[in-house]
């Protein structure tokens, strides 16, 4: 047993203060297999022995649905009580109380887990903000270097036309030798 269910049942005991007053009531045994049923009782109580402070035979009732069946239980629980083998010092005011302290330990776990919460969904964001600063500042640099990429393609053209310019005028001045053509 383990995360909720387990904490559900600590809560439980704790409310209770401890398992000795509990009965272990299963129910519909007139509507399904005696055997499947048996064997998810044995289940339920080994879940119980583990996650509990439960030591020694559990008190298991099974129920079918009928008035006697209720009544047994219930006189069964009297009898256990006669006997002093449950405690019989909790009154409802304690049980109350107990679960006023559970519900404010509850209500303290929730909200340091929305707290929790709250903050890592904080930092996820100023990660995200970081990660797009960064991914604009790339694209940035990429820009510029592209845009300084093509202004020295710009120039190297530029100069190759000067150049080509250049050559064609001294080759026109190279065949100039003074005469003019008529």
């Amino acid at each position: 047993m383990q995360g909720t269910e387990l904490r559900n049942l600590r809560t439980f005991q704790r409310i209770l203060g401890g398992l000795g007053n509990v009965v272990f009531a299963t129910t519909f045994w007139d509507k399904i297999d005696e055997a499947h049923g048996a064997k998810h009782e044995a289940e339920l109580a080994e879940l119980w022995r583990e996650g509990g402070d439960a030591v020694g035979p559990i008190d298991m009732w099974r129920l079918d649905g009928k008035r006697p069946a209720g009544i047994a239980l219930l006189e069964m629980i009297k009898s256990k009580q006669d006997r002093g083998q449950a405690e019989t010092n909790l009154d409802v005011s304690t049980m109350v109380a107990r679960m006023q302290e559970e519900q404010q330990r509850e209500q303290r776990r929730l909200e340091e887990e929305e707290r929790r919460h709250r903050a890592h969904v904080e930092e996820m964001e100023r990660q995200a903000r970081r990660e797009m600063e960064a991914r604009r500042q790339q694209v940035m640099r990429q820009r510029e270097a592209q845009r300084a990429a093509e202004r020295r393609r710009q120039q190297q053209l530029e100069a190759q036309m000067a150049a080509m310019r250049a050559s064609k005028y001294d080759s026109d001045s190279d065949s100039d030798d003074g005469c003019i053509l008529m």
